[in-house]
């Protein structure tokens, strides 16, 4: 990434520092390594009264002035403000291409049967550029997305996985029948999923769908063999063919099938988890 700064004044990068230092939004990490990588040696001022509000941006105080950083409106993605007092200090873009894995996820999700929706905080043009991108692998395409907004969406849907890496996503990650957080997301978002990918990349989501499945398949197959295997040794136990002894042996020999059938299918799972 990018970031082209226009500052209105004497530039204050250590305030701009201080503040995404502590901000869970997953921007401030590119904001903080973008500073550090142009400014050796640049030293964050210390915040009194931090304090961060989802879809808005954190904000405090230092010495006698009070500083927020807040997204601009209809400006384009990775857009923010930085305001010194209530006065807007500085006007910043963050320029960025979208992720390469992002249309090739959605249309292999697609081609599984499931139904594609992107819920964001940037802008219309922004978003819908995006999802066209996808050649129509993403069925609803959302933008100005606030928390609560991505909240009822996700909520409404009985059936639906959200994923998501910042604070922003939280709510909508708890909301949803399953919560995906990815590597390097915030606490909260951690806390609010049952699943956490560990490694980087969206690729992760399709592997996830193909694990779970491939767990399903095992057990319909344990399931069928369980059933079969005791309703073929029940009628010939009850029309005498097997002795008690035979029977007594094969009750345990069923459970050894049952975890070797187990075994080998698990292999092909092993693979799908190491890729």
């Amino acid at each position: 990434k990018n970031i082209r700064m226009l500052w209105d004044g004497e530039p204050e990068y250590n305030v701009l520092l201080a503040l995404e230092e502590r901000s869970k939004h997953p921007l401030a990490k590119q904001i903080r390594n973008w500073l550090k990588e142009r400014f050796p040696g640049l030293k964050a001022d210390k915040i009194e009264k931090f304090k961060e509000t989802p879809g808005q941006g954190p904000e405090g105080k230092l010495r006698e002035h009070y500083y927020q950083i807040k997204p601009l409106a209809n400006v384009g993605s990775g857009s923010f403000g930085l305001y010194k007092n209530g006065n807007k200090i500085l006007s910043a873009q963050m320029e960025d291409r979208l992720d390469p894995e992002f249309c090739s996820t959605a249309k292999r999700l697609k081609a599984m049967g499931k139904s594609v929706f992107l819920l964001s905080g940037d802008n219309q043009e922004r978003v819908e550029a995006a999802a066209k991108a996808c050649d129509g692998a993403v069925q609803k395409a959302f933008w100005s997305m606030n928390p609560l907004d991505k909240e009822k969406i996700a909520g409404s849907y009985g059936d639906a996985l959200m994923l998501g890496d910042g604070v922003n996503d939280a709510l909508a990650l708890k909301a949803a029948n399953v919560g995906v957080s990815v590597s390097g997301g915030v606490d909260l978002a951690l806390a609010s999923s049952e699943v956490y990918f560990c490694k980087e990349g969206l690729g992760n989501l399709t592997q996830l769908f193909e694990g779970c499945s491939k767990i399903l398949g095992i057990l319909k197959t344990n399931i069928g063999l369980a059933v079969g295997y005791n309703v073929l040794f029940i009628i010939l136990a009850l029309y005498g063919k097997i002795s008690p002894l035979a029977a007594a042996i094969l009750m345990p020999l069923s459970s050894i099938i049952l975890l070797s059938v187990s075994l080998t299918l698990l292999r092909s799972l092993n693979g799908i988890l190491r890729n």
